[in-house]
């Protein structure tokens, strides 16, 4: 019985050692695969959503590893996804640039607040600054503050979509709200 359990262990010891060894070159092929492709992202930029050309082009034209081709409708960036990120990074750092100078400006605007991808923008609004403008004057500077946040969303796989919200800042009360891009 001694030398059948012994036979038992010793070959329980061997399957062991043989399953170890093959996960380590699994292991081993998976590397080196991981380390010789790159995963590149490909984003398709539709020509009617860029206001601005020549600022879109210079912007995209400042990432290394960057392509870009043009058809008819779209821009097509191809690039790695490190240079994706720092794409994102450098929009993003634009669009708090822009919220940071309408709030500097002094006007009806005391604070902006964004959610992830800037799909939610909150202004905080002054009351009275605010009530003082028609209708018409309060949706543009709301469509301006969402189109900052879309200017960044053009280069997300998702689409764009923004929900830009105006509160009193005296009492956090909705003063308007609005979603973009507007649907006509």
């Amino acid at each position: 019985m001694k030398k059948i359990a012994l036979v038992l262990s010793v070959v329980l010891v061997l399957s062991l050692f043989s399953a170890c060894g093959n996960n380590e070159t699994d292991q081993e092929t998976t590397t080196e695969v991981t380390e010789t492709e790159v995963q590149n992202v490909v984003i398709s930029v539709n020509k009617d959503i860029v206001a601005d050309e020549t600022s879109f082009l210079t912007f995209v034209s400042e990432f290394e590893g960057l392509t870009s081709t043009v058809d008819e409708k779209f821009y097509t960036l191809t690039m790695p996804q490190e240079t994706y990120a720092d794409l994102l990074k450098a929009k993003a750092q634009e669009v708090y640039d822009a919220y940071d100078n309408l709030i500097a400006q002094g006007g009806f605007i005391k604070d902006v607040e964004y959610g992830a991808d800037f799909r939610t923008v909150t202004v905080s609004v002054d009351r009275e600054g605010f009530d003082a403008l028609d209708a018409g004057t309060k949706q543009l500077q709301l469509i301006t503050i969402g189109a900052y946040a879309m200017s960044y969303q053009m280069f997300l796989t998702e689409g764009q979509s923004t929900l830009v919200i105006a509160e009193y800042a005296d009492s956090a009360e909705e003063a308007m709200r609005l979603s973009l891009p507007i649907k006509m």
